[in-house]
């Protein structure tokens, strides 16, 4: 206990409490019962988990032992908390009410989740490779245009040509070596979460409740933030209300991105001249293969004038739905991966795991089941590694 006492020591009390209240909200208990946990009052609790009063190291092994943890993610000499800047919100300053406060449990998920993938680098000493563009220079074009040209580089640069794009996250994860995870995000209005630590790279995550095409287009605009202001982290809700020039920019990147010009004009007129015409149906599947909202197409269509401004309203006003088109016409659900961690994040714990380098607890803790569930978790993985 006394080696605990050093370590505490050293452990700047807020970091501190700032895990602590991370680990109690994924465990899903009440401050109540944590502190009865201890044996301590709620507003004591809410000062330990504040860092305005230390926790001792027995009160600290109890909570460990109840929130499922290792002794070891809460006084790694390493400290995660301090090695990404805190996001800022695209809206206003304070949360519109207190449900919104819910955002930062999933905010320091995300870190948490990035900084563990990070550790088991250093450990196996098998670094992510990262092929990271510079960041671009914005200059006075308009934001539509920047947007634009920054998308069509980053396609020449990736060898992606003008085609539809694959799975977002494999090519995100594999050919620029981003950390990418899917979390229910809540409130479930918020869409993407990006955080950025020169040490552990780009971290983003999407909220796994929205549908995939939402997703992919999470995932492009946090892309374009990454390109193009990569030092501003940046809790997204999506295309709504006021918008800065920069989530204009990433709003932009991701249209051309996902819908380049070129290819979206001519799947169109190819479509028109075989057919005569061009029907709901018909973009529908246009949606499909670019791997987008029916509602993402019909803008991109409006803005390039190839469909009149306002026929999306227009086919609403009418009763055509969406879904219900879609299931009629068999377009099944878009290709994806959407695993809660990378594949590659999951094989390195399988490995340290394997090896004695991490606890049975610590990778029960990652996958967020118990012991008898990671031990079969651990043999499918580790079969999976030896098939590669």
């Amino acid at each position: 206990m006394n080696d605990v006492n050093m370590m505490l020591d050293a452990i700047n009390p807020r970091d501190l409490g700032k895990k602590l209240k991370v680990a109690r909200e994924q465990r899903g208990l009440k401050q109540e019962e944590a502190a009865q946990v201890i044996n301590v009052a709620r507003t004591t609790l809410v000062a330990i988990e504040k860092g305005e009063r230390k926790v001792r190291p027995d009160e600290l092994v109890r909570l460990v032992i109840e929130y499922g943890r290792d002794l070891s993610d809460f006084i790694r000499e390493t400290n995660y908390v301090n090695l990404f800047t805190e996001p800022q919100f695209r809206g206003p300053e304070e949360y519109e009410d207190e449900g919104d406060e819910r955002i930062e449990q999933w905010i320091e998920t995300l870190k948490a989740l990035a900084y563990d993938y990070f550790d088991y680098e250093q450990m196996l000493e098998a670094p992510l490779l990262r092929k990271y563009p510079s960041q671009y220079e914005v200059g006075k074009l308009s934001a539509e245009e920047i947007g634009e040209s920054i998308a069509l580089e980053e396609r020449q640069r990736l060898g992606l040509g003008d085609r539809p794009l694959p799975v977002v996250r494999d090519l995100l994860e594999q050919e620029v070596g981003l950390r990418i995870y899917y979390l229910p995000l809540e409130p479930s209005k918020y869409a993407e979460i990006y955080v950025f630590s020169d040490l552990v790279g780009g971290c983003l995550t999407v909220n796994s409740q929205h549908p995939e095409d939402r997703c992919r287009w999470s995932l492009a605009h946090g892309y374009g933030h990454f390109l193009t202001s990569r030092y501003q982290p940046m809790v997204y809700e999506g295309m709504v209300g006021r918008r800065s020039k920069g989530e204009q920019i990433a709003d932009y990147f991701a249209f051309h991105f996902l819908m380049p010009t070129s290819s979206i004009t001519r799947r169109f007129t190819d479509i028109k001249r075989t057919k005569g015409k061009v029907t709901p149906p018909d973009l529908l599947e246009m949606a499909y293969q670019f791997g987008v909202s029916f509602e993402a197409l019909s803008r991109r269509l409006e803005d390039l004038r190839l469909i009149p401004t306002g026929k999306l309203e227009e086919l609403k006003e009418h009763g055509f739905k969406v879904r219900t088109a879609q299931r009629k016409l068999g377009i099944e659900q878009l290709p994806a991966n959407r695993q809660r961690l990378p594949l590659h994040h999951q094989l390195l714990a399988v490995e340290a795991l394997d090896r004695g380098l991490i606890s049975e607890s610590r990778f029960a803790h990652l996958f967020e089941v118990d012991r008898v569930e990671a031990r079969e978790i651990f043999m499918g993985l580790k079969g999976e590694e030896l098939s590669i």
